[in-house]
């Protein structure tokens, strides 16, 4: 018959599972590389405006072509180009390389407060959390927010800087072109704001899953010898399986919604490309819009979609990201052992006999570890 496992049961920290409390504590651990973070995002500025000039130029240079070949323009244009995309590849480099620093240094930093809080710990916690939990909240869980710290900070500022800008361009460039995107941009919210809560949901379980098999792999494998003593490999294996089994389960649905955001958020974003291909190219064979214009507001649209689509695959790894932090804070939130006042007096072993009758003792009031146990020592 096979052992049903039963994990600990996880204390409830409403406080940690509330957004913008976690979004606040990921912050303030930015924050201590403050002067950093602002340089990468002047750097970030920089390199978006170098790469939004270029549509326009692009624009100039068709409309340089349009009445004739203006040889001249098409050359300063082009190279004016060439020129802006390099300096806003190099600026992307040095993000790059900045943010991995930083990231590094806030995981670093991160995993010291965990270690740290864990020694001040009271012993009940270790008994209501497994060990393999414990050490994938150090390990897979601030891993996870690494890699989201380390791109997903300046791809959001990135896109959003790239959607205001593209849009103000677009605005003054052929505002009736614009209200294409008053039917889909709501659409797409529409469609983000409901897959976000049963994405976030799904990564919830997947990493509380995983945190599960982690511990159960690490208690069967510290206990081996006992395992193999009482001839129980079979029902190890098939608890284990059942884990396993529902850890597999969880990793795909998570895998499967957030994989559903970005090609559903893609075929909005190019039905809207399709509505201004064609009613731009009515405007411009009504003469209600020059060749230039029509070039630089189609590069600019797709520029501005680009962040949108960008933004649902980042979606999926903020809410991974998110699903993480809250496991690591719910370790740096946790009671800590209370400390012996400053006038507590040291206890005397040779004061008396010690009698102990009818003792129960439980960590968590539900799961007894002693009952009626009867001690006397001497």
């Amino acid at each position: 018959m096979m052992m049903q496992f039963n994990p600990p049961k996880e204390t409830k920290n409403h406080k940690v599972t509330n957004k913008a409390y976690v979004y606040k504590r990921l912050w303030n651990y930015l924050m201590r590389y403050k002067y950093r973070l602002f340089v990468a995002l002047i750097f970030t500025v920089l390199s978006n405006g170098f790469s939004l000039i270029g549509p326009y130029l692009t624009g100039q240079t068709i409309g340089a072509m349009e009445n004739g070949v203006d040889f001249e323009n098409v050359f300063l244009y082009g190279s004016l180009m060439v020129i802006f995309y390099i300096l806003s590849a190099l600026l992307i480099y040095m993000i790059s390389v900045m943010m991995i620093r930083i990231s590094k240094a806030v995981v670093f930093e991160m995993r010291q407060d965990v270690f740290n809080k864990l020694n001040r710990l009271p012993i009940k916690y270790f008994d209501n959390n497994q060990t393999g939990d414990i050490i994938s909240r150090m390990t897979y869980d601030i891993d996870t927010i690494n890699q989201s710290l380390a791109s997903d900070v300046i791809a959001l500022f990135t896109s959003f800087l790239t959607i205001i800008v593209s849009l103000t361009v677009m605005i003054l460039t052929a505002p009736l072109l614009v209200l294409i995107f008053a039917f889909t941009i709501p659409l797409t919210i529409v469609l983000t704001t409901i897959l976000s809560k049963v994405v976030k949901q799904k990564f919830r379980i997947r990493n509380k899953k995983l945190g599960e098999l982690n511990g159960f792999s690490e208690e069967m494998i510290t206990g081996i010898q006992t395992i193999q003593a009482y001839v129980i490999e079979h029902d190890v294996k098939e608890d284990f399986d059942y884990i396993n089994s529902e850890t597999r389960d969880a990793s795909y649905e998570a895998g499967y919604y957030s994989t559903a955001v970005m090609p559903s958020v893609g075929f909005i974003s190019n039905l809207s490309m399709a509505l201004v291909g064609v009613f731009g190219g009515i405007l411009y064979i009504r003469n209600m819009m020059t060749l230039a214009i029509l070039t630089s507001f189609t590069l600019y649209s797709r520029r501005f979609s680009g962040p949108i689509n960008q933004l649902s695959g980042l979606f999926a790894e903020i809410q991974s990201a998110f699903a993480a932090a809250e496991r690591v804070f719910q370790v740096l939130d946790s009671e800590e052992e209370v400390k012996d006042s400053e006038d507590a007096t040291d206890y005397d072993p040779n004061g008396g006999n010690i009698h102990l009758k009818d003792v129960a003792f439980s960590y968590d009031g539900q799961t007894t570890v002693l009952d009626n146990i009867n001690v006397e020592a001497p």
